[in-house]
């Protein structure tokens, strides 16, 4: 059973990429879910068995108000979802941060029978490290708990010394792309794309525009230096601080925008010329983050621009794919320098990722084989 509160089943990747391989396994899964829509029902969705739960405290608090009211009932309506279970779950896998009451409560059951693994997709809150009593009860939580998911060896790191909890099994599951994208044929833009950029090279931007993502710095730098050289494509939400300055670039056929499937990015990875992915470090999720575009980029063969980030530091050094800031992307005149010294190595870098095998090796499919293994080893 995978325990998840989410945006939507339809917009978790990762939670359909557990639940696929899970089956092929030979594992069946059902889902207990809260989504943003706070509808209730069941379905059979994604080769799963879908239990939608809602929260009526959520009529009463607005987003992220309330908690002290929101995490009990949740709790109630989980355990109300386990006690009704005809059926014992040999498995029962928590997949994000906010499942602290509900483990901590399973973990403490006297008749314990299913295994319990946590997926930590992003770390745990700052508050569950800072306070003593609340990190001596994470450490218990995750001294207890049966297999660790971990999304990068960085953030493992970043727990073990801020927790000091002793695992009992561990595995890491990147966010790395799918096989049948890292091998795909070079896909070509869609024939608009192609009129607009007219023959000239493009930059790419891919998610949205915002602080969190140092977009400021990219753009003003793009905007000043280099917009008659290359287009800028943008393939994400614009933020509203951003949207005047944009709409002008686009009535002036600098940039273009667009919000695409998953399906679709390959398209326009395939023929930029680079892309630049940052995010802010003032906090410990920023700065241990690793993007699933990140790894699309550099399968897919195409030179980038990151911030001083760990994880996306030590992939980009790895491959020699591109340009590491000396900062997390927030000053422009490191950026301009990065801008600089990408062009002027620009060659070398495509040659070093052309040559590369990390494609071969680097998928979701190679990593969840062992992640199955580690939970037939519980």
């Amino acid at each position: 059973m995978h325990v998840i509160k989410t945006v939507s089943i339809a917009n978790d990747g990762r939670l359909q990429k557990w639940i696929s391989f899970l089956n092929q396994s030979g594992y069946a899964s059902d889902v207990f879910i809260l989504q943003d829509d706070n509808e209730q029902g069941s379905s059979n969705s994604y080769g799963a068995h879908v239990t939608r739960t809602h929260l009526s405290s959520r009529r009463l608090f607005p987003k992220r108000k309330g908690y002290l009211v929101k995490i009990p009932e949740y709790y109630m309506k989980f355990r109300h979802f386990i006690k009704c279970c005809k059926s014992p779950y040999d498995i029962i896998i928590f997949h994000d941060v906010q499942q602290y009451l509900n483990l901590a409560a399973y973990l403490t059951r006297k008749h314990r029978n299913a295994k319990v693994i946590w997926d930590l997709h992003e770390l745990p809150h700052t508050i569950t490290y800072r306070l003593p009593l609340a990190r001596r009860v994470m450490s218990k939580i995750l001294s207890t708990v049966d297999c660790l998911v971990y999304t990068n060896v960085e953030r493992r790191e970043f727990m073990r010394e801020k927790f000091n909890h002793r695992e009992k099994n561990f595995t890491i599951l990147n966010n790395f792309p799918e096989k049948s994208f890292n091998l795909a044929p070079i896909q070509e833009l869609p024939q608009n794309v192609l009129t607009w950029l007219n023959g000239e090279r493009y930059i790419l931007w891919l998610g949205v525009t915002n602080n969190a993502r140092n977009f400021r710095s990219f753009f003003s730098v793009y905007s000043k230096h280099y917009i008659s050289e290359f287009k800028l494509i943008i393939i994400g939400k614009i933020d509203a601080e951003f949207k005047k300055d944009i709409e002008h670039l686009k009535d002036a056929g600098r940039v273009y925008n667009d919000y695409v499937s998953q399906e679709e990015i390959i398209k326009y990875i395939d023929s930029a010329h680079f892309s630049v992915v940052l995010y802010n470090a003032t906090s410990p999720n920023n700065l241990y983050c690793e993007p699933n575009r990140l790894y699309q980029l550099v399968n897919r063969h195409i030179p980038i621009i990151v911030g001083s980030n760990p994880t996306m530091r030590n992939i980009v050094k790895a491959q020699n794919a591109g340009v590491v800031l000396a900062d997390d992307g927030s000053s422009e005149v490191l950026m301009h320098d990065g801008f600089k010294k990408l062009l002027d190595g620009y060659d070398d870098y495509k040659v070093s990722l052309l040559a590369s095998t990390y494609k071969d090796t680097h998928s979701i499919e190679t990593q969840f084989e062992d992640v199955i293994g580690t939970l037939k080893a519980l």
